[in-house]
Order: structure tokens, then sequence, then C-alpha cells
């Protein structure tokens, strides 16, 4: 009878242990790896220059890893020393509508941007920044937060050197109604 009843036990064991559980495999959400700020530096002085306005600066990252399947765009972000690089004063998207791991802007959209935001011409803005990668899930800031000095244009003109013509005592004439050849 002992016999009877553990083979009883024994198949009910099986029978109880061979249910299959249906697992839900839908994908619940994206995830982002972490990505480093390659350049430029922190703690850069970086003057504006009115006379050469298209003068580019490059910001570029090392790519965040993106979870399932979708890439994420990047944003630059900006904030003022004392405030939150959390809560930023300036958002950029990087090239390529946010697809690409580089920001290329000129002397003259910074400048536009700084000006937007009420920083003064001429004026110096002590800046943190970092850049911000979204896949619309899940939203990673780099780890780096650099600072940066940026002066402003100035509303005047820009400092030049005059190199010609040369230092004269003697006073030159033009008559403009002159026909010599």
């Amino acid at each position: 009878m002992k016999k009877l009843v553990l083979l009883f036990v024994l198949a009910l064991a099986i029978i109880a242990g061979c249910k299959k559980y249906d697992f839900d495999k839908t994908v619940k959400g994206e995830a982002l790896g972490d990505f480093k700020i390659t350049a430029p530096g922190t703690n850069i002085d970086l003057v504006l220059n009115a006379a050469t306005p298209g003068s580019e600066i490059n910001i570029t990252w090392t790519a965040a890893t993106p979870g399932v399947n979708t890439a994420p765009a990047y944003t630059w972000v900006a904030a003022l020393k004392t405030g939150n690089i959390d809560n930023p004063l300036i958002n950029i998207p990087s090239n390529n509508a946010g697809k690409d791991t580089k920001l290329t802007l000129t002397h003259a959209q910074i400048d536009e941007a700084l000006a937007a935001k009420g920083i003064a011409e001429g004026a110096v803005a002590d800046l943190v920044w970092s850049v911000v990668a979204d896949n619309g899930s899940i939203k990673v800031r780099s780890t780096d937060v650099f600072s940066i000095k940026i002066t402003r244009f100035d509303g005047g003109v820009t400092p030049f050197d005059i190199y010609g013509p040369l230092s004269s005592t003697n006073n030159v004439e033009l008559d403009p109604a002159s026909n010599s050849e």
C-alpha cells in the first residue's frame, strides 16, 4: 500500500509540474546606456567674434547604447553656473535633427541663443553644459558636466588694424572730374 501511495503522489507531482506558464513577452520599455563627452574640454573661455560670425565650434560625444530598438536623439543643454543643469537655459538639438553625436554651432548661432535668453551684449555668460540623450521612453544626461565662459558679441565695431596706405606728410588730392588716363 505504501508503494501505491508513493506512486500516486509521484504521479500527481509530475502532472502538477508539467503545467505551462504563459509569460508576457511584450517589451515594456527602452533603456539607454551611459555616454561621454569627448570635445571640447571643460573650463573653456570662448570669446565670440562679430568679425567672424561663421566660425564654428564642434561639440562631440560617444553614442548612448540604445535598449531594444529605439535610437536616441541628442540635445546640448546649458544652464547658468548658478542654475541647475537639469533645468537648462538653452536646449539645442545635435546635427541631423538630433540624430548625430556631434553639434556644430557658429559664433552667430551661439550669440543669438544667448541673446534670446536675455544675456546682454558684450557680457560674459558663465555656464555649465552637458548633453542629454532621449529615446522617447527615458532621458539620460551624460555624467560629464563641463563649464564654459562665453563672451557675447559687443554692440560696436570689432578691433581692426589698418595696414595701408603708408603714412605721409604730403597731402594727396584727387580730382574726381579728371579725365586723364
